[in-house]
């Protein structure tokens, strides 16, 4: 199983409007150094999650498995479900982009 970063990674992959990212673009999408985004985005071809192609001097992501796909959408169903308690967690950070002050 993925652990917090490479789930995100895997979001981002994901996400649609963003066609075949590059690790530059997912970390933009998910707010994670480049780093560890880059390391986890090497791994997951491995497991078949996402493919990777060259373009010129970058790689650039996609989702290998429909079932990634399936996954993402229905994690982020029931995250919307339970957002009220979500937000109250302490131990789960809100999603980059979404703090409020």
């Amino acid at each position: 199983m993925p652990d917090g970063a490479c789930w995100v990674d895997l979001q981002a992959v994901n996400e649609p409007g963003l066609v075949a990212p590059a690790a530059a673009e997912c970390v933009e999408q998910v707010g994670i150094p480049q780093p560890p985004v880059s390391v986890h985005l090497s791994c997951l071809p491995d497991c078949g999650y996402v493919t990777a192609r060259r373009d010129d001097r970058k790689l650039r992501y996609s989702v290998g498995d429909p079932r990634v796909a399936d996954l993402v959408t229905l994690a982020r169903a029931l995250a919307a479900d339970n957002a009220t308690a979500l937000d109250c967690c302490p131990g789960i950070p809100a999603p980059p982009g979404t703090e409020t002050e």
